[in-house]
């Protein structure tokens, strides 16, 4: 798994990876790329976090509750 899922990390982190987390879902709606219906996921920029995306569109019971808890 991808190391912002790991539970022992500092607060900051998560903190960072929450906030880059929601920036990508700001631009999974916006952007007109992410919408197209012949896109090829992988080939996204790593902006758009194309493996989460990948997942997503793919049905993956994917856990997003990690990065709305309390610490």
């Amino acid at each position: 798994m991808e190391a912002f899922f790991r539970e022992e990390e500092p607060e900051t982190d998560l903190s960072q990876a929450r906030a880059q987390l929601f920036k990508t879902f700001s631009k999974w709606i916006a952007e007109e790329v992410v919408r197209d219906k012949n896109l090829h996921v992988p080939s996204l920029a790593p902006i758009y976090m194309p493996q989460k995306l990948g997942q997503l569109l793919g049905g993956a019971n994917v856990c997003w509750v990690f990065f709305f808890r309390n610490s």
